[in-house]
């Protein structure tokens, strides 16, 4: 995260530097007409100033999304929640196949026995139309679908993978797997790729905003809300985003209690107790632990800290 925090000290360089200018630009007599000087100046540090501020939003969501996937362990797993049918799993791959397959019949291999650029194209698609599959299979673990991105991220496929989840998507409007699982995507380049912080800003801001429209369609998602929760968490307290982690822990706790018991749910009680303690309420903290370990006494992390205490 060095390489964050480097960002982000830039960015607060920034900010004083604009404040700066910004001073000395309304200095001088309060009577006198602005000249056209000032005013174009004015403008110039305007936008300057909102586009130091949406970079400061997105590294922090950056930073906050890595965080937040290193922290949580095992995450949810869009595959173990699917309601889809095994019907409709192989409508969405025949249709992958046909929109990705070309209509004729790859060349045959050059004489040196190298694969001819159809072949490969082919190669590429098949490999596409696999993971697509596995994805979709409610049966795969965590492990497997770490793999695959990895195999995928290894074999230069990776933005094509997420581009072919983003027409699943478009095609699916309403398949909240399908969304769960392009928001997943799109933290993968971060977790799996070498990318830049400008670039992981992005994907996060993307991912973000998928996680939103799967809440927006139904807000009781438990895998999106999650991940929404874990991001606000590690904001930098300064931006105001940990009453929102809150907010979002909570309304989980609540939305658990009328569900039947998950193992994973006991990471909702470990943050949420974090959460509180970290904002001075630590009578609360303690609730919020002893609660979950009521329901998952054998949660190490819940053990520990109610006995911390």
């Amino acid at each position: 995260m060095e390489k964050n925090n480097s960002l982000l000290l830039v960015v607060a360089v920034l900010l004083m530097a604009v404040t700066t200018v910004i001073a000395l630009t309304y200095q001088g007599d309060n009577n006198s007409e602005p000249s056209a000087e000032t005013v174009a100046l004015q403008s110039t540090v305007k936008d300057l100033a909102d586009q130091v501020d949406s970079m400061k939003e997105q590294i922090s969501l950056m930073t906050a999304q890595m965080q937040a996937v290193q922290a949580a362990g095992p995450r949810p797993n869009p595959g173990l929640r699917r309601e889809t049918s095994q019907a409709q799993v192989d409508r969405m791959v025949a249709d992958a196949v046909a929109r990705l397959a070309p209509q004729a019949n790859a060349a045959n291999p050059g004489v040196d026995g190298a694969l001819t650029p159809e072949q490969e194209k082919l190669a590429k698609q098949a490999k596409l139309n696999e993971a697509l599959a596995k994805f979709l299979n409610p049966d795969i673990t965590e492990s497997e679908f770490d793999k695959i991105w990895k195999d995928l991220a290894d074999a230069g496929l990776m933005e094509e993978t997420i581009a072919m989840l983003e027409d699943q998507a478009r095609a699916y409007p309403d398949d909240e797997d399908i969304q769960l699982l392009l928001g997943y995507s799109y933290l993968q380049p971060m977790n799996v790729g070498n990318v830049s912080s400008v670039e992981a800003g992005q994907w996060a801001m993307k991912a973000d905003y998928t996680f939103d429209r799967v809440l927006e369609k139904n807000p009781e998602n438990w895998d999106a809300r999650f991940v929404k929760a874990m991001s606000y968490s590690f904001w930098p307290p300064a931006l105001g985003k940990q009453q929102a982690a809150i907010d979002h822990f909570e309304i989980l706790v609540d939305q658990q209690s009328r569900q039947n018991a998950d193992p994973k749910f006991a990471q909702t009680h470990v943050f949420l107790g974090n959460l509180y303690y970290q904002t001075g309420q630590g009578e609360k903290a303690q609730e919020a632990w002893a609660s979950g370990l009521a329901q998952y006494p054998d949660n190490k992390e819940l053990q520990e800290k109610v006995n911390s205490q």
